[in-house]
């Protein structure tokens, strides 16, 4: 993971069941959102690949434009992009399917929430598509953002389809601080390991 930012105030616990419940819809319905979470899911075991955006193999981004496609939403290609392309929430409101951004040191990690504290990412080279938590205080502290897509009006599955446009704008809003946080938090970092608190 890449991702460095400050900490939600809470987000609830799912389970195994709610897991479930969205690989059960098979092909069959289901919400935008469970949509794109059930095709994450799907690539589970997939390799980790800088640049990655089909099953061959995936980066974290790349994860999230495939599964964002199958479900009718074209998304950039990079992970600051699709922030800029989704509708800001608070992280008490992620259900499936939407976007969990992360920074860390600069660096953007984006991965999808499956409801509650689950969500699904191609997380760094060497490991495979998986779920994580949120109660991993290493994700927890670095989530910066949660985001959700959505259909344009009168849009149609297969085209770009977004409710905002996708350009560096809302990326800007959000990094400036996000890597003032990320610099500050490596400089604490760096002293408690010169005092010795950490090792």
């Amino acid at each position: 993971l890449t991702g460095c930012g400050s900490a939600p105030t809470r987000i609830g616990q799912s389970d195994d069941s709610e897991i479930e419940r969205i690989l059960s819809h098979g092909g069959q319905g289901g919400s935008l959102g469970e949509n794109i979470a059930r095709t994450a899911l799907q690539m589970r075991g997939v390799p980790y690949l800088w640049g990655g955006v089909t099953p061959a193999g995936f980066q974290c981004s790349g994860l999230v434009k495939y599964s964002s496609a199958k479900a009718g939403i074209h998304l950039p290609r990079s992970s600051r992009a699709q922030y800029a392309a989704a509708t800001t929430i608070s992280p008490e409101q992620a259900r499936p399917g939407d976007l969990l951004f992360f920074v860390n040191h600069g660096n953007w990690h984006v991965g999808i929430s499956l409801g509650g504290d689950k969500f699904v990412h191609a997380p760094q080279t060497g490991s495979l598509v998986s779920i994580s938590s949120l109660g991993h205080g290493h994700y927890r502290e670095n989530l910066v953002a949660v985001g959700r897509l959505a259909p344009r009006a009168g849009g149609s599955p297969g085209q770009p389809n977004l409710a905002k446009a996708a350009d560096t704008a809302g990326a800007a809003k959000l990094a400036p601080e996000a890597l003032e946080i990320s610099r500050l938090r490596t400089q604490v970092a760096q002293l408690k390991r010169e005092i010795g608190v950490l090792r």
